[in-house]
């Protein structure tokens, strides 16, 4: 019970774990406000959770204040282009989803089926940035790449990513509880679930 219980013990490092995300998240969602800088702010979180998944990484503040601040100009950029990405498919799935008729009901899915692919090479976009130097278009070609090569790999990242969106577009009782999750530790604890799975896939690349 001792050793549980313990500086070394599993409960006092979930704990210490736990409290960890909850400060990151925190930090994520406030640098998030300004809306443009949420590009920066995911790869700001996901450079402190790809070195927590191999415990690197101890000073969670001053660390992500300095990704934050490395990384604004060249993450903000990304972030525009895949927001703008974002906006014109879900344009798109509005006036097509109006459409009452089977013709309708066809383009809904062939732009749901796109959605869903640029949602699995924008799930690498940020942690790529986070990981390493490269120039934008060279980052979004890798996100490509990567994401149709290991697809065993994008499957799950994609979908802890768009956990959020359904809780955010299901309403009822996922939504009355899962904002609150997330604004408490969701963002923090998807991105370092995914980390183990990138810190895998980025390996072979480092």
């Amino acid at each position: 019970m001792k050793n549980i219980l313990g500086q070394d013990g599993f409960v006092y490092r979930v704990l210490t774990k736990t409290v960890d995300l909850i400060i990151l998240n925190v930090l994520f969602c406030i640098s998030c406000i300004p809306i443009f800088t949420i590009g920066t702010a995911c790869t700001a979180l996901y450079s402190v959770t790809l070195k927590m998944c191999k415990n690197e990484e101890s000073y969670i503040v001053r660390s992500y204040a300095r990704y934050f601040k490395e990384n604004l100009k060249k993450a903000t950029a990304a972030w525009g282009l895949c927001a703008l990405m974002v906006l014109l498919f879900y344009m798109d799935f509005s006036i097509l989803a109006s459409m009452k008729s089977e013709m309708g009901f066809v383009l809904t899915t062939a732009v749901l089926a796109a959605g869903l692919f640029v949602a699995m090479v924008l799930s690498y976009v940020f942690p790529l940035m986070a990981k390493f130097e490269n120039t934008l278009p060279n980052i979004f070609k890798n996100a490509l790449i990567i994401s149709m090569t290991r697809i065993f790999y994008t499957i799950p990242v994609t979908a802890a990513n768009l956990i959020f969106v359904f809780v955010m577009f299901a309403g009822g009782m996922p939504t009355v509880y899962g904002v609150p999750v997330y604004a408490i530790i969701g963002f923090a604890l998807t991105a370092y679930v995914n980390s183990f799975l990138l810190g895998k896939v980025f390996e072979r690349y480092v």
